[in-house]
């Protein structure tokens, strides 16, 4: 049987931290022939991690100022030409794309012959910009919305959101984030850690991931306050002001895998955003992850996070915080290794091959009749 060949479009750099987009885009290419393409921008250069897996796919340029010039656009537009002409002329089966962001760069009406999914994994409209980009980025996305065949999202709420914003549609699957086979297979040397250490005094908590305008600074630094004993350790790339403070110490991005080898110092680990429209879509990577390794995990409440209650212990205030701090030397959790099992990017892919294969023959029928 012939191979689908899918046009895989992300609007993160390859070279970035591994996020959703990665994940998704490796599990894939084990089944199909993917082609990937991402936008590369040159202010996150510096960010970069995994520059040696450049040679992977293609990039679009992305020009300073297009979203808001229209010489920059005309710029970007020209720059990437090549780019627009080999998706309108391989002969892809499925158009991939994960975020509206990228219909800047390419027209979907040239394309609307294939099978277009959007994997939305962020809530696109509740980011930090100004009005007219979001009426852009608005705009965009019902376009995305309505021509796509299939439509996954990171979290239910999200699911719930763009059905809100562009009407009730059967195509829209919520398709949860999930941990790399290598993640769990370190969850499973360490599971029967799990009960030793919750009993540990907690000192070193850790964070990795992107840290930026939800971070909650203050919350740290009070505990910080209040604890003399406690450092925090942050580890990703960085688009936002750090405070200074001797027990907050940050780490550049590293690779996935050597996070595991990093984040092994970590006494505890910690997600402190603060909650807005933005965070409350997210489904965090970081949160599967964090449960690999045995170690007590805090972290701020909101809806979406309920599937972790029994691993994890929620705040909701700065001193309930440190309260779960300090009630985590003295309660064990559940393991969660059944839990991670369950939620692997392998399994993920799995559900996702059920569904292109169900749209493929939907697709086969039409043109039949």
């Amino acid at each position: 049987m012939e191979r689908l060949k899918i046009a895989y479009i992300m609007h993160v750099d390859w070279a970035w931290i591994k996020q959703r987009p990665h994940f998704i885009a490796e599990e894939l290419r084990k089944k199909y022939i993917v082609d990937i393409f991402w936008v590369k921008n040159f202010r996150n250069e510096l960010k970069l991690v995994h520059k040696g897996e450049k040679k992977k796919g293609f990039h679009f340029i992305k020009v300073p100022f297009s979203a808001r010039s229209k010489l920059s656009r005309y710029l970007e537009k020209l720059i990437n030409k090549r780019l627009v002409r080999k998706l309108k002329n391989e002969k892809y089966d499925i158009i991939w794309l994960t975020s509206p962001i990228i219909m800047q760069f390419i027209d979907l009406n040239e394309i609307s012959s294939q099978i277009i999914i959007y994997d939305c994994m962020d809530d696109a409209l509740a980011f930090n910009q100004k009005e007219k980009i979001k009426n852009n980025i608005e705009a965009n996305e019902k376009k995305l919305v309505l021509c796509s065949s299939v439509i996954f999202t990171s979290s239910n709420n999200l699911k719930e959101k763009l059905i809100f914003r562009y009407g009730n549609s059967n195509n829209q699957y919520t398709l949860n984030n999930a941990i790399t086979n290598d993640y769990l297979s370190f969850a499973r040397k360490k599971s029967n850690d799990l009960k030793a250490i919750n009993h540990k005094k907690i000192k070193k908590i850790f964070y990795f991931g992107t840290i930026s305008d939800w971070f909650d600074f203050d919350l740290l630094l009070w505990v910080l306050d209040q604890n003399k004993e406690i450092s925090f350790t942050l580890i990703g790339p960085v688009d936002t002001k750090i405070p200074k403070h001797p027990r907050i110490i940050y780490v550049n991005a590293v690779s996935h895998l050597e996070l595991l080898r990093m984040s092994e110092e970590a006494d505890a680990f910690i997600m402190p955003f603060k909650k807005n429209e933005l965070i409350d879509s997210v489904n965090p990577v970081k949160l599967y992850e964090y449960l690999c390794f045995s170690k007590p995990v805090f972290t701020v409440y909101y809806d979406e996070l309920k599937q972790f209650e029994k691993y994890v212990f929620f705040f909701k205030s700065k001193e309930e915080l440190l309260l779960q701090i300090d009630k985590s030397v003295r309660s064990s959790i559940e393991s969660p290794l059944k839990f991670l099992e369950d939620n692997t990017w392998e399994r993920k892919t799995e559900e996702i091959f059920e569904i292109i294969s169900q749209v493929k023959i939907r697709k086969g029928e039409k043109n039949e009749n």
